[in-house]
């Protein structure tokens, strides 16, 4: 958001220098007319998305040297403009912005067995995902999904495959849950085939990189949690 912002001034800056307000007085039908009309309305949206920001950050200092900047602006003082944008610019570099974060709800029913090891997963995911780190999010639902369907095969037959096969695979421990008629949610194979992927492509060199954005991400999660309610109940 603060590059966004900075990019905002830059432009300000810019439109600001080669606006010619005079032209805006003369025939209506001209080009020059036309063109500074257009530089106009960019001008009137670059500061309303910096008053935008402003703001949303409380900046009461900042947003009145904005006021001063959009009244020297309508006194065609565009000098003083351009030297209040500069200092504008440099005191936004300072400003901490506010961040959204997202939290994630646990499943509501879980073994105790595994329960604390979940929540603490969850958690951890929560902070990779708010720190952007997208690619350990999505090796952490695999984690959830490895922990969560080893104790389901348990639950049903008895038997620990930690034991009996380590490393077994989550397409593998799927397939044994579908021979026991446990009902696995659809897109399941899909989403563990692209976990595996990422849980590849972060440890190993390849010749193209996954790179997930927050949105795919957070899909996944949602997902992920999603499988985990169902489940257990």
């Amino acid at each position: 958001m603060e590059k966004e912002i900075l990019n905002h001034i830059s432009e300000l800056k810019k439109n600001i220098s080669i606006v010619d307000l005079d032209k805006l007085d003369r025939n209506w039908k001209s080009y020059g007319r036309t063109k500074e009309l257009y530089n106009l309305a960019l001008i009137r949206t670059g500061l309303k998305s910096v008053r935008n920001f402003l703001t949303e950050n409380n900046e009461i200092r900042l947003l009145s040297t904005l006021e001063k900047i959009e009244k020297n602006f309508e006194d065609k003082k565009i000098e003083v403009v351009l030297q209040d944008l500069e200092k504008l610019e440099k005191l936004t570099k300072t400003i901490k912005t506010k961040t959204k974060t997202l939290t994630f709800s646990p499943p509501l029913e879980l073994p105790l067995e595994i329960k604390d090891d979940i929540l603490e997963d969850i958690n951890e995911l929560e902070r990779c995902f708010n720190y952007s780190c997208f690619r350990s999010s999505i090796i952490l639902c695999g984690r959830l999904l490895e922990i969560s369907l080893h104790r389901k095969y348990y639950e049903i037959t008895k038997n620990d495959l930690l034991e009996k096969s380590p490393g077994i695979g989550l397409g593998k421990i799927i397939a044994k849950l579908k021979e026991k008629k446990v009902n696995i949610a659809p897109g399941l194979s899909q989403q563990i085939h692209l976990i595996n992927q990422t849980r590849i492509f972060s440890v190993h060199k390849k010749s193209s990189t996954f790179t997930p954005n927050k949105d795919q991400t957070h899909a996944i999660i949602l997902f992920t949690l999603d499988i985990l309610e169902k489940l257990f109940k």
